[in-house]
């Protein structure tokens, strides 16, 4: 009799076990994944606030970048978007970065857009119709890659 018992009471140690290394993964997936997506609202907010900047259309090929302190949730964040010309003639490329820490890289979306020039003579960005991505739009993706001027 008390061997029975032993063995159902191993038996669900070893069930119990178990099951918590499959909670343990989950919850790290799931950790992971909650991480990614306020990284990607991150990038979103990024790009949405960079279309509403006033910029100065850059004459290199590099990256333009503006960069704004936020408090987000407690933790700071900043909001970073940069802009330079396309491969497309009179076509900028917007890119909106998103990170949690700072030992991963940033997610980076897109936006194709065109610049109008404003009283100020600052250009003032419109976005394409269908320009969003969440990939680099030009054909050698290295393009999107380089370091920043500014």
């Amino acid at each position: 009799m008390i061997l029975s018992i032993m063995m159902m009471m191993s038996l669900g140690l070893l069930v119990l076990t178990t099951l918590g290394q499959h909670l343990s993964g989950a919850l790290l997936l799931t950790s992971n994944e909650h991480r990614y997506l306020l990284a990607w609202e991150h990038a979103e907010s990024s790009l949405n606030w960079g279309i509403r900047q006033s910029w100065t259309v850059p004459t290199d090929n590099g990256w333009q970048c503006q960069q704004q302190s936020a408090i987000s949730g407690g933790l700071p964040n900043s909001l970073r978007s940069c802009i330079r010309p396309s491969l497309r003639e009179g076509v900028f490329l917007l890119k909106g970065e998103g990170g949690i820490d700072k030992s991963t890289l940033p997610i980076a979306l897109f936006q194709q857009t065109v610049a109008t020039k404003a009283q100020d003579g600052q250009y003032v960005l419109q976005a394409l119709n269908q320009g969003w991505l969440d990939f680099c739009p030009e054909s050698d993706p290295t393009y999107c890659d380089e370091e920043t001027t500014r």
